[in-house]
């Protein structure tokens, strides 16, 4: 197109070249409300541009720049959830006259998002985490304190024992019963 024009083409005209049949029919409704869409923008524009006359009498220019036009179209396109324009293919890369690089601002933005999703995760993740881990203080002290309790019930029933001479007999023949070195092989 940039050699049958002798200029680069606008966003637009490459749009109506591969969303029109040979017929000069629409390829499908989206592609026609698109461009409908887009022409009344321009005409509203341009109709603007005429209105505005400088106070010497003549009037603006009456085109608009290659910036403008294209500017115009991708306001009246559809743009997915990756932002990315509907229609104009690979000429998405070099959008209002400046190549689009993946560190562009609305990939930036996107991965900025995904990477504010993903602190905000692990942030819920930490605290669920320390919920956990105190859960399992708790419950370890719990055990521990259990324990330490039925020690000191133990000693002070071994101590009440120990204050009937037949029950300190008995202590100590069941304590003599299990000498450690009938348990070694």
């Amino acid at each position: 197109m940039e050699v049958e024009l002798g200029r680069p083409p606008t966003i637009p005209e490459v749009f109506l070249r591969t969303h029109t049949k040979k017929d000069g029919t629409f390829v499908d409704k989206k592609a026609q409300a698109v461009h409908e869409a887009y022409k009344k923008r321009r005409e509203a524009k341009l109709a603007a541009q005429d209105n505005d006359e400088s106070s010497d009498g003549t009037s603006r220019r009456s085109e608009l720049s290659h910036e403008e036009d294209d500017e115009l179209f991708l306001q009246s396109t559809y743009i997915n959830d990756r932002g990315t324009y509907f229609g104009v293919g690979s000429l998405g890369s070099y959008i209002i006259g400046k190549r689009k690089y993946p560190g562009s601002s609305s990939t930036f933005t996107t991965l900025q998002q995904q990477l504010e999703d993903a602190n905000r995760k692990i942030e819920e993740q930490a605290a669920l985490q320390a919920e956990r881990d105190a859960e399992a203080s708790r419950v370890a002290a719990e055990a521990l304190r259990v324990a330490s309790e039925q020690q000191a019930e133990i000693s002070r029933l071994v101590s009440f024992l120990k204050t009937n001479p037949n029950n300190v007999a008995f202590l100590e023949s069941q304590t003599n019963d299990l000498n450690p070195a009938d348990f070694q092989s």
